[in-house]
Formats: C-alpha cells, structure tokens, sequence
C-alpha cells in the first residue's frame, strides 16, 4: 500500500508572525534589554524567511551576511 504523501508548503510566502507579548512583565521590568527591538524583530523575521525558502535550518555565517546586505546594512 504506497504512503500518503503531502504536499510541501510553499516557501515564497513566509508566515505572518504577530509580535509576541513578553511572557511575563516581570522578566522586562527587572531585566533591562530584554524586550526585542523593532530592528532585531526585521532580523530575525529576515532569518526565518531565509530559512524556510531555502529549507536551511541552521544558516552559515555566510548566508547571515547575505541576508544582512539584503537589510541593507553596510560594512563602513
């Protein structure tokens, strides 16, 4: 009897993926810098669709600057 297979998902449209709310406010109150940042939330929105449309699940260093240049950061 031949397995069901499924179809893959489609990797040129990454999630939406809504901000998460911290967990706790204690943990932001007492524990400066933990909240992200709206340019670490771009970056690690970037990653992620890097990673699902090339199916990387752990990216090179290389491939960590690409997607940095594709942000539009510089070395200067």
């Amino acid at each position: 009897m031949p397995r069901k297979t499924k179809k893959p998902p489609p990797y040129s449209q990454p999630k939406s993926r809504a901000r998460k709310k911290p967990i706790d406010d204690y943990v932001t109150l007492n524990h400066p810098g933990t909240e992200i940042t709206d340019e670490e939330w771009a970056f690690i929105q970037a990653i992620q669709r890097y990673q699902t449309q090339y199916r990387v699940r752990y990216p090179t260093w290389r491939e960590v600057l690409y997607v940095l240049t594709q942000l539009g950061y510089a070395k200067q």
